[in-house]
């Protein structure tokens, strides 16, 4: 039985050693929007894929800004066909060629599509980002709190992480 004991102390005692530095991680810093285009947290600049992540953790936010992400996406691509088009058209004439004037019609046809996009995801984004921020100000409750504790290998090798 006391062999046992003796286990237990040195084993305690050998992950008190190896927890020579405490990491945590604070999700609940509020995210910023400067100059009417740009979303920043703790001084990182987010883009939709960044904001997406972050919201993760209220739902209602997360809901709002995957509507957000998924305008940004078709705005990205429907530009990104206009540009081409219209690109390919310009360079065809510079270079001497025969330009088929239609597809810069049709270009930028598509560059006029992406500004109700962009305009929702703005809209859509700014709402998640309230949404986020008025969450951090309210304390969780026990129903939506979940911490889960596990010892093991981390970054910094040996120790015991906290996940809230």
């Amino acid at each position: 039985m006391n062999k046992t004991y003796l286990f237990l102390i040195i084993a305690i005692g050998v992950i008190i050693l190896s927890l020579n530095t405490v990491s945590a991680q604070n999700q609940t810093d509020s995210i910023f929007f400067e100059n009417n285009r740009i979303y920043k947290q703790n001084d990182v600049i987010l883009g939709p894929k960044q904001l997406l992540d972050v919201t993760k953790i209220n739902p209602e936010a997360y809901k709002e800004m995957k509507i957000a992400k998924s305008n940004s996406d078709f705005a990205m691509i429907l530009s990104a066909g206009g540009g081409i088009m219209i690109g390919w058209t310009l360079g065809t004439a510079i270079g001497g060629g025969e330009p088929q004037w239609a597809l810069v019609g049709i270009g930028s046809g598509l560059l006029v599509l992406t500004i109700p996009l962009i305009s929702g995801y703005k809209k859509h984004a700014k709402n998640a980002v309230d949404i986020y921020n008025s969450s951090l100000n309210k304390p969780p409750t026990t129903a939506n709190r979940k911490v889960k504790l596990d010892m093991g290998l981390t970054s910094n090798g040996f120790g015991l992480v906290m996940k809230f």
